[in-house]
C-alpha cells in the first residue's frame, strides 16, 4: 500500500482502479478530496513499474506524486 496525491483535480473512490503515468497499475483503498480538487489516496500498487507487467488501459493515466508513509518500503 502506498500514499499518493493527484496533481490535478480528480475524484477517486475506494475500489477504483487505474494506471499512474509511470505505468504502474493501482487500486484505491481509501481516498479524500482536498479543497483545491486534488485527491489524496491510499492505493495498492507495485513499488516500481519494473515490478509488474505492462498493459494498456482505456483511461488516461493519472498523474500523482507519491507521499511519505509512516513506515519504510523495501527498495
Amino acid at each position: 500500500m502506498q500514499r499518493f496525491k493527484t496533481q490535478a483535480s480528480r475524484t477517486l473512490e475506494p475500489g477504483a482502479a487505474g494506471r499512474l503515468t509511470d505505468g504502474r497499475a493501482f487500486k484505491v483503498v481509501d481516498a479524500v478530496s482536498a479543497d483545491d480538487g486534488t485527491c489524496e489516496f491510499l492505493a495498492v500498487a507495485a513499488i516500481s513499474a519494473r515490478d509488474e507487467a505492462q498493459g494498456s488501459d482505456a483511461e488516461a493515466p493519472i498523474e500523482a506524486e507519491a507521499l511519505p508513509l509512516p513506515y519504510e518500503l523495501p527498495q
